[in-house]
């Protein structure tokens, strides 16, 4: 019963990931433009920050790194509302009426009042899942203690810890990842209310918190899914475009090269500006789907196709 659950949930959020990215093929140059305004100022600030070492401008690309992440998420969210109407989605529009200060700032301060409740969760995480097998390798070690290094049973012990710690860095080093994008998947999916519907601070707060707790399973399967698909999608197509394309050209310019090193940056951005939207967008339709089902809309949609 448990499995068939899971399977069911599990094929709910594939075939969300599956619905997601028909949009981005739909709109793909749009939502491409629509990312470039949050990565583009941000790796030329850090860029030129490096060059010159100036610091400041550096700093001032990471001030601006929240703002503009807010108001990609904004333009994202309401460029998804756009392609479902099956409008014709424009750049200028979509961003003006996402340039509305006071949502922005709304959305902000919640931010903040997230993550801070959900790092206080993933700590408890942390705590109960790490503890015991931290605790348990540490008496381990001890009872291993005893063995003579120099004897052959001692390399042997050796050998299987150093195999141990290395796994254990490895689980430990891929749950954190794991852990971190599913806190801010689950944040693009808590600041959906501030996107899709005309709400105030308060409501917008308010239904929120009650849609992050609907169906608080199926939505922690689907932040830790899409978070391991977005997170193998980043790192395939960072490296290929990044790396991969521009590597005939360090090899034939050399790794000095201005021109070489350039492009090499220019193809690290246009790799991020592709893999970012879908994230956005399959929070987007998560919070549409617990919506409807949280009003009833789709229980009101069987009963007239059953009725039909």
């Amino acid at each position: 019963m448990l499995n068939n659950r899971f399977g069911e949930e599990l094929f709910r959020v594939l075939n969300l990931l599956d619905e997601g990215l028909r949009i981005y093929r739909h709109g793909f140059v749009s939502f491409m433009l629509l990312t470039s305004i949050w990565v583009v100022p941000c790796a030329v600030g850090i860029g030129l920050s490096i060059i010159f070492s100036m610091e400041w401008i550096g700093v001032l690309a990471v001030l601006l790194a929240l703002p503009l992440a807010l108001l990609l998420v904004h333009a994202l969210g309401r460029a998804v509302l756009i392609v479902q109407h099956n409008q014709p989605l424009h750049l200028g529009t979509t961003l003006l009426n996402s340039l509305a200060p006071v949502r922005l700032i709304g959305m902000g301060c919640y931010s903040f009042i997230f993550l801070f409740l959900v790092q206080i969760v993933t700590t408890v995480i942390y705590f109960v899942c790490l503890c015991p097998g931290i605790s348990g390798f540490s008496f381990l070690l001890g009872g291993l203690a005893g063995v003579p290094s120099d004897s052959a049973l001692g390399t042997g012990v050796a050998i299987i810890v150093g195999t141990l710690v290395g796994v254990l860095f490895i689980l430990f080093y891929a749950f954190s990842l794991v852990m971190s994008g599913a806190t801010y998947t689950s944040l693009v999916y808590a600041l959906q209310p501030f996107v899709q519907d005309n709400l105030g601070f308060g409501k917008a707060m308010e239904r929120s918190m009650a849609l992050v707790g609907y169906r608080l399973a199926s939505n922690v399967l689907a932040f830790l899914v899409t978070s391991m698909v977005f997170g193998a999608t980043t790192i395939s197509v960072t490296v290929t475009i990044g790396m991969m394309l521009p590597f005939p050209l360090l090899l034939a310019l050399g790794e000095e090269s201005l021109a070489a090193q350039g492009i090499s940056v220019f193809a690290w951005i246009v790799g991020l500006i592709v893999v970012i939207p879908p994230l956005p967008i399959w929070m987007a339709l998560l919070y549409q789907r617990n919506v409807a089902a949280w009003e009833g809309h789709d229980l009101a949609k069987r009963i007239a196709e059953v009725r039909a």
